[in-house]
């Protein structure tokens, strides 16, 4: 358990008054007005962190139906996908965003990426798909997981590659799909 010290003020004003005499040659200048009486600060306990709920993975899928269909007129929003995507690899969302290259991460954000492709739509230019594809640029995929979008079309390729070869991965993908659209 941490605690901040009450007198961290007094060394924090030292510690300024010192880097102001290196760097003017000359101790920091005293306020005209004294500072009105303060007490001391006490001791404060910080609070312990606790574990973050984790729903389950209907649970999870049901939350972010109920989001999309407020928000976004029942089509699925990246945000949901990328939720529903790590509840249903178990891992944290944030990791999907996260810069971190291990397999399991990966393979599930390149899921994500493609389900994304699949389903979500531009809500500025939606009208309507013109292809089966998409409506949302490799651009805008890949900016919802902080990346490049050629690392967006790669991803989205090694997916269709593993899907036809796997099937595994071919009812992976299906069953989140089918989670989104429930």
């Amino acid at each position: 358990m941490s605690l901040i010290e009450p007198d961290f003020h007094a060394e924090l004003a030292a510690h300024y008054s010192a880097v102001h005499a290196r760097l003017w040659g000359r101790p920091m200048p005293r306020r005209s007005t004294p500072r009105p009486h303060l007490p001391a600060p006490q001791a404060v306990p910080l609070p312990a962190p606790g574990p973050t709920p984790v729903l389950g993975l209907q649970a999870t899928a049901a939350k972010w139906r109920e989001i999309d269909m407020l928000v976004f007129g029942g089509h699925v929003s990246p945000k949901s996908i990328i939720a529903v995507t790590a509840s249903y690899f178990e891992l944290d969302a944030k990791l999907l965003i996260s810069k971190d290259r291990t397999r399991a991460v990966a393979r599930a954000r390149h899921c994500a990426m493609y389900i994304m492709q699949r389903l979500c739509h531009n809500p500025l230019i939606y009208s309507g798909c013109v292809n089966d594809d998409t409506c949302l640029s490799l651009n805008l995929i890949s900016r919802q997981f902080g990346r490049h979008h050629a690392t967006a079309f790669h991803s989205i390729q090694k997916t269709k590659e593993r899907m036809s070869q796997d099937p595994a991965v071919a009812r992976t993908v299906a069953d989140i799909i089918d989670l989104l659209k429930r």
